[in-house]
């Protein structure tokens, strides 16, 4: 009879699969500067590309790593590259999902037609489906030491004010 209940036991926790929760990373593969000309406007960009690893199906979470990643870890909060170069007057922060896609590119970053974030359409097999989300700030003309959201729309009202 033990040898039944044994056999029992060890068939139920043999069928059951237990799954190891994987903590979400956030890491920054690439930063880049450019220069956009558009009119008899140019304006330097700086880039932040960042992936996110064992991304969260609960979009809350995702938003509260992206929050937390913003408010200590990007460039604007570490008062670092935005602040001291002052000809960078646009700076985007793109978040992407680490899928097969954005980890080929990490490791094959001289591959042009191959980019992270192309023009949306996937065309240039570009990761751009792995975007999570997207963000734009621009300096002040008044202040140079004052940047402020100027995408996603639900934060425009963001404003970072680099250290004097």
């Amino acid at each position: 009879m033990k040898y039944i209940l044994l056999l029992l036991v060890l068939g139920i926790l043999s069928s059951c699969t237990f799954t190891e929760e994987k903590v979400p990373k956030v890491s920054r593969i690439k930063s880049k500067t450019g220069v956009s000309q558009r009119g008899d406007l140019s304006k330097f960009i700086l880039r932040e590309y960042l992936l996110i690893d064992n991304l969260p199906k609960n979009k809350l979470i995702i938003d509260s790593l992206i929050n937390d990643y913003l408010y200590t870890k990007s460039f604007l909060a570490t008062d670092s590259i935005i602040c001291e170069n002052t000809d960078v007057n646009l700076f985007f922060i793109l978040f992407f999902e680490k899928t097969a896609c954005t980890e080929y590119y990490i490791d094959h970053r001289e591959d042009k037609k191959h980019e992270i974030y192309g023009d949306g359409t996937g065309r240039n097999r570009d990761c751009s489906k792995d975007c999570i989300a997207f963000f734009a700030y621009h300096r002040s003309v008044d202040n140079p030491n004052m940047w402020c959201c100027s995408h996603p729309k639900e934060r425009k009202d963001t404003i970072w004010t680099c250290k004097d």
